[in-house]
This record gives C-alpha cells, sequence and structure tokens, in this order.
C-alpha cells in the first residue's frame, strides 16, 4: 500500500497552519508549494481548503482553515490526501477544545474525548463531501499535529468506517483521543493497515489525557522522532525555524519511517511495584510517567479493580473519574496490609515525578491520594497547554 514519507507528512501537518490567514486562493498555491507532497492537486478555491468549528461549542463559535484536502495525480491517481491543523500558536480558541474532557462514541461506537469529537463534526459534512467525489481513489492518508492529530484519528476512523477507502494515518505530537477500547478497534481496523504516529519523547502533549486514555496503535508502536531529554515545551513544535527544539520536520527529514520505529510501552505488561525509598529515582518525563502509570494498573489489577474501573471510565469523564480512582486507591490500601507498600510507593514516586522529594507520606487517606492525583492532573494539563502557548506569536 502506498504511503506519505516521513518528510511529506511532517510538511503536510505544518503547512496546513497556513490556511488561517485569510489570503486568496492563488496566494495559498504559491506559499503552499514547497511543502506539498508531488503528484498532489489541492484546489484552495474550493474543496481543498475546509473550514470548521474550533473552541467550545459554548463558549466560541469562531470558523477558522481548519483542514486542506486534495487529489494525487499521475502515479499516485489512486490516493488523496487530508491534513487538519492543529492548536493555532496565536489564539486560544483551539486549545479550550483540546481542554473539553468528556466521553462521546466515535465511529467505530468505542468512547473517545468528547471535545476531540465535536471538532471533528464541525468539519465531517465536509469529509464526506470530499470522499463522496473520489472516483478511482483507494488510499487516503489523513494528516495532523497535535490537535490536529487528533482530529485527522477520529477523520481516518470515519472514512474506514463509513466509506470503501483503505486510510492510512500519521500524526505528530497528537494527544490521547479515546479509552482502550476506542484505541483497540483502530488497531484491529482492517481498512486502517497503518499508523504512524510520530512523538519526541520530550513533547507533554502525547502525555495527555492520562491513563485509561490510551494511544493507538495498542502495544506501544510509535515513531521517535527523539528518543531523550525531560519533558520540554519546546519539543512540541513542528519547524525549529519557529522556536521547536528540534522540531518534527526537521527531526524525521531524509529519515525513512523504519529508522525511528520504536516500540514503546515497555512497563504497561509488567507488574511494576515502585519502592517508597526509591522515589528520587522518578524522573520528569516520558519514562517515569509511564512507571507510574504502569504501576497504578499492577494495583488494580492485583488488588481486582482493574475491569471495575475500566468499566467506570466508560461513563465518567474528566476529575469525576479521578476522584472515583482515588476513592478507589483509598479502599485497596485499606482492604489489605500487603498493599500499603504499593500504595505508598506509588504515591511517592508521583510527588517525585512532580518534583516534591521533601513531603514525607505519614498518614494515607482519600484525601491524601485524591491531592496528589489532583497536582498530577493539573501540572500535565498545564504542561500541555503551555507546550502550545510557548509558541505564541
Amino acid at each position: 500500500m502506498p504511503k506519505l514519507t516521513a518528510s511529506e507528512a511532517a510538511n503536510l501537518a505544518s503547512g496546513v497552519y497556513q490556511l488561517r490567514s485569510k489570503m486568496p486562493a492563488r496566494a495559498y498555491a504559491v506559499t503552499m508549494r514547497p511543502l506539498l507532497p508531488e503528484n498532489f492537486h489541492f484546489d484552495f478555491e474550493n474543496e481543498g481548503r475546509i473550514e470548521g468549528i474550533s473552541g467550545s461549542i459554548l463558549k466560541f463559535n469562531k470558523k477558522t482553515g481548519f483542514a486542506m484536502a486534495g487529489t494525487g495525480t499521475g502515479p499516485r491517481s489512486n490516493e488523496a490526501v487530508i491534513s487538519i491543523r492543529g492548536t493555532e500558536f496565536t489564539s486560544t480558541h483551539d486549545w479550550l477544545t483540546n481542554g473539553q474532557i468528556g466521553l462521546k462514541p466515535a465511529s467505530n461506537k468505542a468512547m473517545a474525548h468528547a471535545g476531540f469529537n465535536n471538532a471533528f463534526n464541525s468539519i465531517s459534512g465536509a469529509i464526506q463531501e470530499f470522499t463522496n467525489g473520489l472516483n478511482g481513489v483507494k488510499t487516503i492518508h489523513c494528516v495532523g499535529h497535535s490537535l490536529g492529530g487528533a482530529i485527522a484519528t477520529l477523520c481516518a476512523d470515519w472514512i474506514s468506517e463509513n466509506t470503501a477507502h483503505n486510510t492510512i494515518l500519521y500524526t505528530f505530537g497528537a494527544p490521547r483521543v479515546g479509552l482502550e477500547d476506542f484505541a483497540g478497534r483502530l488497531t484491529r481496523n482492517a481498512s486502517l493497515p497503518q499508523i504512524y504516529r510520530t512523538a519526541n519523547s520530550a513533547d507533554p502533549v502525547p502525555m495527555v489525557p492520562l491513563w485509561p486514555f490510551m494511544h493507538a496503535p495498542l502495544g506501544g508502536l510509535e515513531y521517535r522522532s527523539n528518543n531523550t531529554g525531560i519533558f520540554d515545551f519546546s519539543a512540541h513544535g513542528m519547524d525549529a525555524n519557529q522556536g521547536a527544539k528540534p522540531g518534527y520536520i526537521q527531526a524525521v527529514s531524509g529519515r525513512n519511517w523504519e529508522e525511528f520505529a520504536f516500540r514503546g510501552g515497555k512497563y504497561l505488561n509488567q507488574s511494576i511495584q515502585l519502592q517508597y525509598n526509591r522515589r528520587h529515582e522518578t524522573s520528569f518525563n516520558k519514562d517515569g510517567l509511564e512507571k507510574i502509570t504502569a504501576a497504578l494498573i499492577a494495583l488494580l489489577k492485583k488488588a481486582g479493580y482493574l475491569a471495575l474501573v475500566q468499566m467506570q471510565a466508560a461513563l465518567m469523564a474528566g476529575l469525576t473519574f479521578y476522584d472515583f480512582l482515588a476513592r478507589t486507591v483509598a479502599e485497596i490500601y485499606k482492604a489489605s496490609e500487603n498493599n500499603e507498600a504499593d500504595v505508598k510507593g506509588l504515591l511517592g514516586h508521583m510527588l517525585a515525578f512532580m518534583g516534591d522529594l521533601t513531603t514525607i507520606i505519614k498518614e494515607i487517606t482519600y484525601q491524601t491520594i485524591k491531592t496528589i492525583f489532583d497536582k498530577l492532573v493539573a501540572i500535565l494539563n498545564r504542561m500541555a497547554h503551555r507546550a502550545v502557548q510557548t509558541f505564541s506569536k
């Protein structure tokens, strides 16, 4: 099956941001030409430029250039591409969309982030019109960065569920879109045979929303454009010329996908038990957060609560779920002395991850657990938000 190169996908994910400006269609064509892959045609006067409503339906109704769609020519005449922009660095409207934590069924019937669903639904009519007009096209490439990657994921899901086209998904620095069932269905979808999820290990945005949200494909396969460093807001940007470090465009330039394929999630299938007296070993990075997540899952599984918590995750959202999770961990702690060391170790490592090595956990109560959980959720959400604000112009 044909695929975009890493550089082609990255340039498409970056170039779509140009659509926010209100320049004439001919000017778009001139500006975008260096960023567009060969043998693809984009009609910016007609269906090539797709507008959508971005931001909370209740607070904002700002129409913006949201996506661009093109069709292949010559040797790529049986392909099409849809590129969806992420959070615009010059506006706060779109990041509010990222912050809506709720759940709605996606096209594959599994639960996904409600805010991302709302954003996709605002362009789904245009996507349907575009796909209905494709003749002889077998493969549609769906591309996006940041929020655009989340919406591109839902777009690929919709196309694979509602059309005869195969889809290939390419995301850069995208957040988690849905719960495990959603990610699993995408992973098993025969009409979506390839998912190129690219993430810089220092980029905080792919780490949110926190578990029980999970990335597709399940099993940890991702494409690491950079595999070192603590969380850094500048790691989220597409282009080093705009202040990103190193910049997804530059990090993948000239590289084959296979060169930076990475089998992540190494802790998720392990029975991780974190020791309180070794909490100082936790680092403020992707590895540290994945260990904490794995230890939490192992604790729930050991105590027989994992299935219940996963079921509740599909019924609750946001802080309501984490309040339930805190109560569950408190019940596990009180249920048996065998769980005390596991719970204390988990909480100690969470504090250390947030840079707090001075607080000594003496008494473990629901309120103690809830306070630590709330702080962790808040710090990661702020980091993700600031990762975008770092590039404000």
